[in-house]
C-alpha cells in the first residue's frame, strides 16, 4: 500500500470518468475483434446459404406444426373415446332400465291372470252347483208331478 492513500477514502468516479472507462474498453474490445478477424485463419466451415437456411427453418416449423397436430388428435381421439364410452354406459342403464321394467310388467301381467282365473274358477264352481241345485229342483218337481198327475202351483195368488 502506498503511504498516505487509504483505500476506503478514495472518491467514487464521476460521470465523465466512467463514461471515459466505458469508451476506451469498448474501443479497446473492437480493435481486437478487427485484428482477429484480420489474422483469423478462415473456416473450414462456410456458413450456410440463405437455400439450406431456409430447408432448416422449415424443417424445424414442420416439425412443430406436426408434434402440435398430433397432439390435438390424441385431444380430439380422448374425447371421442371417454364420449363414446358414456354413451354406451347410458344405453347399458338404459336397457337394463328397459329389462326391469319389462321384466315389472310380465310379473305384473301373471299376477292379474293369476287373479282373473281365481275369479273366474270361483265363478265357475259357484255356477256348477247352482246348475245341480236347479236340475236336482226341477228332478224332484217332475217326480211330484209324476206321482199327483198335476202341476202344483207354487205362485200363491189372491
Amino acid at each position: 500500500m502506498e503511504k498516505g492513500k487509504d483505500p476506503t477514502l478514495r472518491r467514487p468516479p464521476t460521470f465523465a470518468e466512467k463514461y471515459e472507462n466505458y469508451n476506451k474498453s469498448r474501443m479497446k474490445s473492437e480493435s481486437e475483434q478487427k485484428q482477429n478477424a484480420k489474422t483469423s485463419e478462415p473456416s473450414m466451415v462456410q456458413p450456410a446459404s440463405d437455400k439450406e437456411k431456409a430447408g432448416t427453418w422449415e424443417k424445424g416449423k414442420m416439425a412443430k406444426i406436426k408434434d402440435r397436430y398430433e397432439k390435438l388428435r390424441t385431444t380430439i381421439l380422448s374425447w371421442e373415446n371417454e364420449k363414446k364410452t358414456k354413451a354406451r354406459r347410458q344405453l347399458d342403464r338404459k336397457e337394463s332400465e328397459v329389462e326391469k321394467r319389462r321384466a315389472r310388467a310380465t310379473k305384473k301381467y301373471h299376477r292379474e291372470i293369476e287373479r282373473i282365473n281365481k275369479i273366474a274358477g270361483g265363478a265357475r264352481v259357484t255356477m256348477e252347483e247352482r246348475k245341480r241345485n236347479d236340475e236336482s229342483n226341477t228332478r224332484e218337481k217332475a217326480k211330484l208331478i209324476r206321482k199327483k198327475g198335476k202341476v202344483s202351483a207354487t205362485c200363491f195368488c189372491f
